[in-house]
């Protein structure tokens, strides 16, 4: 029954993402930010994760599963290789028990130390539909680079954020709602916890969205269930 409910919810999910129109839809989330620095990292979380995380190369990104000693699905979690550490993405509110988690599996001989640096980065954007980049490149939120500085899918590139804005932030080539060549995505996290440099980017890039026939601005939530992203308690786990 529990495989069945869950089949049906996926199919419900999937069906829902593939209306999502062609013009871009813009929502944003407050991620918890989990990070694992120390040069066993990529091995440690690599025995907690579905993914292969040792292969993630440098400025990769990839989506994972998250497990429990007993293999049971805790989480579904994006993992961005940023330089020198590891960030693990989960959902909003959820960061002192994210962190909780990885931490009770370190032990003394792991050369990996765990984070909770949710209150470094303040919103991240995701931006979807066939215009996705350009609302990215009329938005001017990156500044006059922006065309060179659109990454692939399952990468990221450190950007720093147009004068009039300020900041800087991490831009993915596929956000955590996924995408393909007929839908693509980007996610934009933006770093430190600055109101008005959070309130730049956004007006920024729901303001080019609709000049270029989007709709008005959308919760993460509504966007996630469209583009067929389950989370935990939702659509899998415990409710």
């Amino acid at each position: 029954i529990i495989f069945a409910r869950m089949a049906i919810r996926l199919c419900v999910l999937a069906t829902l993402a593939s209306e999502i129109a062609a013009y871009p839809l813009v929502a944003s989330w407050k991620p918890s930010v989990t990070q694992f620095t120390g040069p066993d990292r990529k091995r440690f979380l690599h025995g907690l994760c579905s993914n292969d995380i040792n292969a993630l190369p440098p400025s990769g990104v990839k989506d994972a599963t998250v497990l429990d000693g007993r293999g049971n699905t805790k989480s579904l979690l994006m993992v961005v290789n940023d330089d020198e550490r590891l960030l693990v993405l989960g959902p909003e509110g959820s960061g002192s028990d994210q962190y909780a988690f990885f931490d009770k599996y370190v032990f003394p001989a792991d050369d990996v130390a765990v984070a909770d640096c949710s209150g470094s980065f303040c919103s991240c954007y995701e931006i979807v539909g066939e215009q996705a980049g350009e609302v990215l490149t009329s938005s001017n939120v990156l500044g006059s680079d922006a065309p060179q500085l659109l990454p692939a899918a399952g990468s990221a590139v450190r950007v720093q954020l147009a004068d009039d804005v300020g900041g800087s932030a991490l831009l993915f080539g596929q956000g955590s709602l996924g995408g393909s060549a007929a839908r693509p995505s980007y996610a934009l996290l933006v770093e430190g916890d600055d109101e008005v440099c959070e309130a730049s980017v956004s007006a920024a890039l729901e303001g080019a969205a609709a000049a270029l026939g989007g709709g008005a601005a959308t919760s993460y939530e509504a966007l996630r269930i469209r583009c067929g992203r389950p989370q935990a308690g939702h659509e899998f786990g415990e409710a």
